[in-house]
């Protein structure tokens, strides 16, 4: 059964178009990364998915319900999202940050729990930021910021989660970590993860699926060999490319060729 379902979706912000005739079917239990152009509509589309924006034509099904019809909490029972950069107002502190993660899942007229601290602290465990639970998120710097929100997504319990851009202010090893704890996720407790990001390195390494748009349309979607090739990314991206093979993983690997060297 699809989780994530998209029926000829539009969507344009004042009179700009974003996504056109976008259509797609997310598998259960997969890891799908969104690769694409700065402009190809990659974060309208994670904002779709999790019911932020609503598209003027189309529809979007979650586990088969229409996601319009569905109210803020039902769908952040089911979807967290991690944004690119999220602003803290006030200077709360890291297990605070966190613990709002559970909020769905907490009534109007009922303080956290036990168990909600249990799932706070295993979130903040899994991301390697208990050492700063006590201190102020303004604190922190934008890599380990990140991480935080990381584990606030993983506090809300998500059967899906959304992540954009979430490891670019991460250094190599953090970001390693960050895929090898989606993969840990997605293979041990079944979550079926939808990440955007820039590096398509990392989408070959990791990902079961890779999506590549171009202003706003569906290029193509399926296994990395299937679309990191060398045509398809020269065409999208408009820059020469060398793909060859991972020496371990036998996955695609992209290298960039300077203008000198493409001349």
């Amino acid at each position: 059964m699809p989780v994530i379902e998209a029926r000829d979706v539009h969507f344009k912000y004042a009179e700009t178009p974003v996504l056109k005739k976008f259509s797609f079917v997310s598998k259960d239990n997969e890891i799908l990364g969104i690769i694409g152009p700065n402009g190809s509509g990659k974060t309208t589309l994670l904002k779709i998915i999790d019911g932020i924006c609503k598209p003027q034509r189309g529809s979007v099904l979650l586990n088969q319900n229409d996601l319009n019809k569905m109210t803020r909490t039902e769908i952040a029972r089911k979807i967290a999202f991690v944004p690119q950069d999220a602003a803290m107002v006030f200077s709360f502190t890291v297990e605070e940050v966190v613990m709002m993660g559970r909020s769905p899942h907490i009534s109007r007229f009922r303080f956290e729990s036990k168990k909600d601290a249990d799932i706070t602290r295993k979130a903040m465990k899994q991301t390697k930021i208990e050492q700063f639970a006590g201190r102020s998120i303004n604190e922190l710097s934008g890599g380990e910021r990140q991480r935080v929100f990381i584990a606030r997504a993983l506090a809300q319990e998500p059967r899906i989660m959304l992540l954009d851009e979430s490891a670019a202010f991460l250094d190599i090893n953090h970001q390693i970590s960050f895929f090898e704890l989606l993969r840990m996720l997605n293979r041990e407790e079944g979550v079926t993860v939808m990440v955007v990001t820039h590096d398509i390195n990392m989408a070959s390494l990791y990902c079961d699926r890779v999506m590549l748009l171009k202003d706003g349309m569906m290029y193509g979607i399926g296994t990395p060999h299937q679309v990191i090739t060398k045509k398809n990314i020269e065409e999208v991206y408009g820059t020469e490319v060398l793909i060859d093979s991972h020496p371990i993983e036998g996955l695609p690997r992209m290298t960039l060729l300077s203008r000198r060297l493409s001349d």
